[in-house]
């Protein structure tokens, strides 16, 4: 197994254990821009913790031999597992790891369709001022929706006041650079689509997008409940491409519960704290089990023997690595 697939697999299971423990403790409060920043965090944990590792003193590799010495010297000899001229077939992981990047380069290719078929919008739209933002205007129905500093919009569907609405709710995307955090949840999923964890990690960070626009829209002086029921009467389901910011996305139930819901205590900050030993313990798990690999790869051994001296040497490495943490 190479270590790139090692380091897959790790970043796997940071982004499940983060995504639960998301899910547990943060999706119900109203701190949405510290979620944002949460979230990118999360994203950035679960790809940095498999590099941390920690380094033994040439005192420690020392202590660690003279283990090996002193606890295993009528330990069996090494006994192969596979007899001689026995050659392990490849062939199978040669074929997933060829399924599963013809996967991400279609994912991926789909990213870049998107993409292209907004600078076509771009240039088959007229760009007009309106409610002081300057806007692409479309023909048809299409809901309005933003990508970095574009805003599209079709002006002849909606009415003044409803329009104030929509551009004041783009607009905080754009200037928020929302699509940054869209652009980066779609590509990581292309490069884990078989983990569901990063697909809910990218609907939770869709979703926190809009609760944060939503919460400026009614700060900026728009009367709530009628931002609500604006938000009920849009009908098209549908906007240019997945990777953009929509108007109306779903649910929009759970946005208007949100909008409705009572601010979260300070208090409730203290719980983001949480993240540091939670990062701590991946980092701490993925250097035990290096060591564990390590003390395999020293023994070399096999027998009933080496069980035993196998437990004294882990006992000392994770003394000794306990030690070089504190």
């Amino acid at each position: 197994m190479d270590e790139a697939f090692i380091y897959l697999i790790k970043v796997n299971i940071a982004l499940v254990v983060f995504y639960l423990f998301y899910r547990l403790l943060f999706s119900q409060d109203t701190f949405f821009v510290i979620r944002r920043f949460c979230l990118w965090t999360i994203l950035g944990v679960s790809f940095v913790y498999p590099l941390v590792a920690f380094s033994f003193e040439e005192e420690q590799k020392m202590a660690i031999q003279q283990a090996v010495v002193q606890y295993a010297p009528n330990l069996l000899p090494e006994v192969s597992v596979f007899p001689e001229g026995h050659q392990v077939s490849v062939g199978v992981w040669d074929i997933l790891r060829f399924c599963y990047w013809g996967i991400v380069t279609l994912l991926l290719g789909r990213i870049v369709i998107q993409l292209v078929s907004i600078v076509q919008l771009v240039y088959k739209g007229k760009r007009a001022c309106c409610c002081s933002t300057s806007v692409i205007t479309l023909s048809g129905k299409i809901t309005p929706f933003s990508f970095f500093k574009w805003i599209f919009v079709s002006p002849s569907l909606y009415n003044s006041d409803d329009m104030q609405e929509i551009i004041t709710h783009e607009r905080i995307h754009a200037e928020q650079y929302h699509s940054l955090d869209v652009m980066v949840s779609e590509i990581l999923c292309a490069f884990f689509w078989m983990n569901p964890a990063m697909w809910l990690l990218k609907r939770e960070i869709r979703r926190n997008l809009e609760f944060l626009a939503d919460k400026c829209v009614v700060h900026s002086g728009f009367d709530r409940k009628a931002y609500q029921y604006h938000l009920l009467r849009l009908s098209h389901p549908s906007a240019a491409a997945q990777i953009v910011n929509k108007f109306n996305v779903s649910p929009l139930k759970k946005r208007i519960m949100m909008m409705n819901k009572k601010r979260t205590s300070r208090m409730g900050l203290i719980k983001y704290a949480l993240l540091v030993p939670i990062a701590g313990l991946l980092i701490l798990s993925s250097n035990v089990q290096a060591i564990v690999q390590v003390n395999e790869n020293v023994m070399g051994v096999t027998g009933q023997d080496s069980i035993v001296a196998k437990g004294i040497l882990l006992t000392l490495m994770t003394s000794l690595l306990l030690e070089q943490v504190s």
